[in-house]
């Protein structure tokens, strides 16, 4: 009788393996990329959700302590600059999005009506998130 003393793999499971592995790298590598976005999006929309919730309860409060109102919304911005932020400076947008890096604030109304419509953040590697109050937009400048 004949034993045979067999060491290594086939050609056949080699493939197999080396198959399964690029089914694991096909479907895993993308969803990792996509992972590092979501965080960097997840990071700039909380800045939004942050300063829009300054900002409103701010004016809310100026408005009804019969506070100064800001005669427009780029007097507002200029306010609000020092109270939520000293990396960027705050401003308005009113038709079209901004696309250059920065927190900007869109103010609807005027005079005791104003109230912020939405606050769009734009960070250095060009993530845009626009959060309206009760959901945002997230793109890529």
């Amino acid at each position: 009788m004949k034993l045979c003393n067999k060491k290594g793999f086939t050609l056949l499971e080699l493939v197999i393996v080396l198959a399964i592995m690029g089914i694991l790298a096909a479907v895993l590598i993308p969803n990792l990329i996509g992972a590092g976005d979501n965080s960097h999006y997840s990071a700039v929309e909380t800045i939004a959700k942050n300063v829009y919730t300054v900002a409103d309860d701010s004016l809310d409060r100026d408005i009804e302590f019969s506070r100064e109102t800001p005669a427009d919304a780029s007097a507002y911005a200029s306010l609000l600059t020092n109270l939520v932020t000293q990396e960027y400076t705050i401003g308005v947008w009113t038709s079209s999005l901004p696309t250059s890096e920065g927190i900007y604030i869109k103010i609807a109304g005027t005079g005791t009506n104003m109230h912020i419509d939405s606050v769009c953040v734009i960070d250095e590697s060009g993530y845009r998130v626009v959060w309206n109050g009760t959901s945002s937009s997230r793109t890529k400048v």
